[in-house]
C-alpha cells in the first residue's frame, strides 16, 4: 500500500491483518528437530508458516529421519 500525502495532510490508516496460519508438531519422542523451509523448532513445537503446501522433516539423532505430509 503506498499513501500520497500533501504538504500539512494527515491521513489516519486502519489496517486490518490476517494472523498467519499455525503448525502444531509433536513426536514421539520429544525433542526432534522439526524443519519447515527456512523454520526450524524442536518438538513440540508451533511454526506461523505462509498458506500453502509444505514440506515438514523431522530428525533426532538416533532415529529414522522423517520427511514428508503426516496425516
Amino acid at each position: 500500500m503506498s499513501v500520497l500525502l500533501a504538504p500539512n495532510e494527515s491521513r489516519v490508516l486502519k489496517i486490518g491483518l490476517k494472523p498467519l496460519p499455525v503448525l502444531s508438531v509433536t513426536t514421539e519422542p520429544p525433542g526432534a528437530l522439526v524443519s519447515v523451509g527456512n523454520e526450524t523448532c524442536r518438538s513440540p513445537c508451533r511454526l506461523a508458516l505462509e498458506p500453502g503446501r509444505h514440506t515438514v522433516e523431522t530428525s533426532l539423532e538416533g532415529y529414522l529421519t522423517r520427511a514428508g505430509p503426516f496425516i
